[in-house]
Order: C-alpha cells, then structure tokens, then sequence
C-alpha cells in the first residue's frame, strides 16, 4: 500500500534526524563551553528536541504498521496525518490530498471494514413512493 511507503518514509527521516541530534548534538552540548546551569539548559533543550523527533518518528512508523495489518485506527491516523500534511508545502501538501483522498474512498473503507449505510434499492424507493413499507425480501 502506498500510503504506508510514505509512513515509513517520513519515519526514517525522522529516524536520521533524531541519529544526527544523538550523533552531533549531544556531544557538542556536553563537550561544548558552558558551563554550570548553562550545561543543564543546553541538554534538556537537545534531550527535548530528541524526544520530539521520536514522537515524530513513532507515529508514522506505527500508522504504516496498522495500515499493512489493516487496522481501523490507523486509517483515523493516517487521516489526520494527512491532514497536518497539508501545510507542509508542495510536497506534503499533494501527498496530504493524495492520503485523504484515498483513506476516504469506499475502496479504502471497504479493506477497512467500515461499512457505511447502503443505499435502498429501487424496489424500496418505489414503494416507499407508492406509500407502502419497504420489505426485505427474504
């Protein structure tokens, strides 16, 4: 499934980001010049910034994961992930519309198994119209 491509995608990057901050972040700000409650500030900034990059590698990875096991969650996440897309211009915005698009056509619902009011047949409309109750042939 493609959209789970571009989960995994965007959770690598994040991944590679979050190696640079452990990589050459924290080792700058340990070895770096300040000093004394300076220090402090400088690491739990770069601890915070690394905890945010593993949130933001977490979710995509998870959502791809829930996507090929086709779990229900994972398409409301992959929704609103495509929809925080949307300000992340050219590119984040086509694959935005491109997600949405695709999480919200009755082929994604159906492999979903959402099951969405069915439509009445011709048969119940022209009895409904005729004023008798619509049956259910069985």
């Amino acid at each position: 499934m493609l959209v789970s491509i571009w989960f995994f995608l965007q959770a690598g990057l994040a991944l590679l980001g979050l190696a640079a901050i452990v990589i050459f972040a924290f080792p700058a700000v340990i070895t770096g010049t300040a000093t004394g409650s300076d220090r402090y500030f400088a690491v739990a900034g770069v601890s915070f910034a690394a905890l945010v990059v593993a949130f933001f590698a977490a979710v995509p990875l998870a959502t791809a994961i829930g996507l090929l096991g086709l779990h229900g969650w994972a398409r409301w996440v992959a929704l609103v992930l495509g929809g925080l897309g949307l300000i992340a211009f050219p590119i984040g915005t086509a694959a935005g519309v491109l997600i949405i698009w695709y999480m919200l056509s009755d082929e994604a619902k159906r492999a979903f198994g959402v099951h969405g009011p069915h439509a009445p047949t011709a048969e119940a409309v022209i009895r409904t119209a005729a004023g008798e109750p619509p049956h259910v042939a069985g």
